[in-house]
């Protein structure tokens, strides 16, 4: 695909190719394959390191399996990381917001992205399996924003 790209669109030498991955695809076979296709930029989902948030929205990771993957993606030579955070999730809390920001940092992300969850469930359908009455509030959410623009600061 890669290859194919490049030939249709002309990438010069040294393009930055980035590759947006979900931390628990990523299989020793898919590395080497992004290696050997040029990517040396990888966004990773990580979300919250909160159990039960993790637990909330269908969506498990430990801590580990991420420590471990963007180990592996360094030794393949992919040494751009970025990292997707998120407040705003169910049952998440300001302390779990701080924690996915220290983690980003201490794993020297090159990029940290820090979203707010938008409930759609109308849109997104997996989010209907979503409780409601576990999103923080507005006040919450505006907290847990603020915590993580402090952390990363």
């Amino acid at each position: 695909l890669v290859a194919h790209a490049s030939r249709a669109f002309g990438l010069r030498p040294g393009a930055e190719i980035a590759v947006e991955i979900d931390p628990r695809g990523l299989t020793p076979d898919f590395i080497h394959a992004m290696a050997a296709s040029g990517a040396n930029r990888v966004s990773f989902g990580v979300q919250t390191l909160s159990a039960t948030v993790q637990q909330a929205v269908g969506r498990i990771q430990p801590k580990v399996l991420l420590s471990e993957g963007i180990a592996r993606l360094h030794e393949a030579g992919i040494g751009a990381i970025n990292m997707d955070l998120m407040y705003g999730l169910p049952h998440q809390t300001v302390t779990d917001v701080e924690e996915a920001a220290h983690f980003a940092t201490e794993m020297g992300a090159a990029r940290i992205s820090l979203f707010g969850y938008a409930h759609v469930p109308w849109f997104a359908k997996h989010q209907a399996a979503i409780d409601e009455d576990a999103l923080p509030g507005l006040e919450a959410r505006f907290e847990q924003a603020e915590a993580g623009a402090r952390t990363l600061e």
